[in-house]
């Protein structure tokens, strides 16, 4: 049996069943919230404006993640659950660490600055995104598409200037490097061993399977991690952004916990 060859699908599980809930819950608040709508569309002051998109853009992202976390859980696939998780909580911190910036209208324009440069870069060949994209930063403040240019050049040559594990200590996340070792290791390719197993040997030959299975408990860690990035994310936009506080209608996550118990 490999991941990708079940008999039957398991019973979901209840923190699966909450992300799920969490999910649904999220799409229509996202919808329906009139503050959230005035925000992103209000452009008096471009600041404040890309604070507003770049702190939804990227709290989307977690949703999106969180959607795929879900999705994978159903037939337990290992691998890529590892790899979107890494992407989610790193969605997840950065929202935070924007939204609790004592400067978060100004880091927010710079990473929209940094966002324009780094796409002509990823996109060298598309002469009509290069244009597209100049333009978009020549109606910036030169300051800021200054700046920008400066954190894309120097190491770590991320938007904030930081490290993840630096922005995920300045947002407040304690606990985040050791997960982040193990996430990171799987998403590079640079872990191996874990989905060829060997079994009885009989003569010159071996058992081996193909594939790696989650236990009940593991799908239940699975959910709760991607449960609590997303909560994160939408908290914190729902508090800077948005109004009134959202109240979810599933269970706190953090009751479960397991060796990332710290992160929160």
């Amino acid at each position: 049996m490999t991941d990708l060859q079940q008999d039957a699908l398991p019973e979901i599980r209840p923190e699966h069943a909450h992300l799920i809930s969490d999910l649904v819950q999220i799409q229509h608040e996202f919808l329906d919230n009139v503050a959230l709508r005035t925000a992103l569309g209000d452009v008096t002051d471009r600041k404040r404006h890309a604070f507003h998109t770049i702190s939804v853009d990227l709290a989307w992202q977690v949703v999106a993640h969180a959607a795929g976390v879900a999705t994978l859980l159903y037939d337990r696939i290992t691998p890529p659950l590892m790899v979107v998780q890494r992407a989610l909580w790193e969605a997840a911190i950065s929202v935070r660490y924007l939204c609790r910036h004592p400067d978060r209208d100004h880091e927010a324009a710079i990473f929209k600055a940094y966002s324009y440069i780094k796409e002509q870069e990823d996109f060298a060949l598309d002469d009509a995104l290069i244009v597209e994209r100049e333009s978009f930063l020549s109606g910036m403040d030169p300051d800021i598409v200054t700046e920008a240019r400066n954190r894309a050049r120097k190491r770590p040559h991320t938007w904030s200037g930081l490290k993840i594990v630096e922005v995920a200590d300045q947002a407040g996340i304690t606990g985040f490097d050791i997960v982040y070792r193990a996430l990171s290791g799987r998403a590079h390719a640079h872990r191996a061993g874990k989905l060829l197993r060997f079994g009885k040997v009989t003569g010159d030959q071996q058992e081996f399977t193909l594939g790696e299975s989650l236990t009940d408990l593991e799908v239940d860690h699975f959910a709760n991690f991607a449960r609590r990035g997303l909560q994160i994310a939408i908290r914190s936009v729902w508090g800077s952004v948005a109004s009134p506080i959202l109240r979810f209608g599933a269970p706190d996550p953090s009751p479960v916990r397991s060796q990332d118990r710290d992160l929160a």
